[in-house]
């Protein structure tokens, strides 16, 4: 008799299972977040007038439209992915958007020196992100970046692409033994879930300090919706600060991201 093996349908099957199990253990501290990608989605829309392109400010502002535009697409990939339990590959998008973020108010904060970062052709022109994560927020890059970007590099793929087992008579090590598929795991959760919701705090708050002439206060339906995301996501942040054990984390984000 042929072996049968798992295959693609059989790992859609298990994000449909993770999907139920994410919805189900993080219930109110999930909705919400769509509602959230249709308010940053509508916002690119009242940007208002900008500076002129030839100035500091206005080379910076026309950096920030791509940027600012491309952030909601990678939010919400990133949320499906969360939600599927694709932890490695939610931590990269994640990785992604802070570094997208993190230059957005390091060269909002110096205009001038975007121009020879931008056009870089070697590393040493262009400015590390020590140094834009650190003048941000105080050991941001080892607190909040350097977490993202262990996932990112694959060094941890098999805490998320394992099952642990505990040591035995017969077999005094653990032992990790991989599976195929999705599976919802709490912990590695709820850490990425930390991560969305600053980052997605991020670029609602400071999306006014980008672009100061827009036009957001035209809209009242808008102003509602954002003053209602940005509650519900300061709410979140606040709520899981509370539980956690280590406080540093969450200090370093709410620098970076809290205007």
């Amino acid at each position: 008799m042929r072996q049968r093996y798992p295959d693609t349908h059989y790992i859609k099957l298990t994000e449909e299972e993770a999907l139920c199990d994410t919805r189900s253990n993080f219930g109110e501290r999930d909705y919400r977040i769509n509602y959230i990608i249709d308010d940053i989605l509508k916002m690119q829309y009242f940007r208002g007038e900008t500076e002129p392109v030839a100035t500091d400010e206005g080379r910076f502002q026309s950096y920030a439209l791509g940027q600012c535009a491309q952030s909601p697409h990678t939010l919400l990939t990133a949320y499906q992915l969360w939600r599927r339990a694709y932890y490695v590959e939610t931590a990269t998008l994640l990785r992604h958007l802070f570094e997208v973020f993190v230059q957005l108010r390091y060269f909002k904060n110096h205009p001038e020196l975007l121009a020879k970062h931008w056009t870089a052709q070697t590393r040493k022109d262009r400015i590390p992100f020590r140094v834009m994560f650190d003048e941000l927020a105080v050991d941001s890059y080892t607190a909040v970046y350097g977490k993202l970007s262990g996932i990112a590099h694959g060094n941890q793929n098999m805490m998320f692409r394992a099952e642990l087992s505990a040591p035995t008579a017969t077999q005094p090590e653990p032992m990790a033994y991989p599976f195929i598929g999705s599976k919802f795991d709490p912990t590695n959760s709820m850490f990425l879930h930390i991560f969305y919701i600053s980052a997605a705090l991020g670029f609602i708050n400071y999306y006014g300090v980008f672009y100061p002439k827009n036009t957001i206060a035209t809209d009242a339906t808008l102003v509602e919706d954002l003053a209602n995301s940005k509650q519900w996501l300061q709410s979140v942040f606040d709520n899981q600060r509370k539980l956690a054990t280590n406080p540093a984390l969450f200090d370093a984000l709410e620098k970076l991201v809290i205007v």
